[in-house]
């Protein structure tokens, strides 16, 4: 019994270390999450350099956009100027061949 009661009081004594330790690191790890928001307030970074990011990518975004859809109005003028060229084209022939046959 008395070895059994030993072995108890080592693990217990373990357990109560671990526990402090456990404690411990806790405490350390508020400590660094409020050092960081106050150096992150500070210096305005954290927050604010995500929010900045946000703000560049959607600019990016948008203007990406815009001209996508730049390049398409330019495509579809561009596909509509070789069409009309084409009938135009058509029409002069057409044309020429009646004023000879005219002629």
């Amino acid at each position: 019994m008395r070895t059994l009661r030993e072995k108890f009081d080592i693990i217990n004594k373990l357990v109560r270390q671990k526990n402090d330790e456990n404690s411990a690191l806790k405490s350390n790890i508020k400590k660094a999450l409020l050092e960081e928001k106050t150096v992150a307030r500070d210096c305005g970074g954290g927050d604010k350099d995500a929010e900045l990011t946000q703000h560049e990518f959607n600019q990016v975004s948008q203007t990406h956009d815009f001209q996508k859809l730049y390049n398409t109005t330019y495509q579809f003028m561009l596909d509509r100027m070789k069409k009309d060229l084409i009938s135009l084209t058509l029409t002069i022939n057409d044309r020429t061949e009646s004023l000879r046959s005219k002629k």
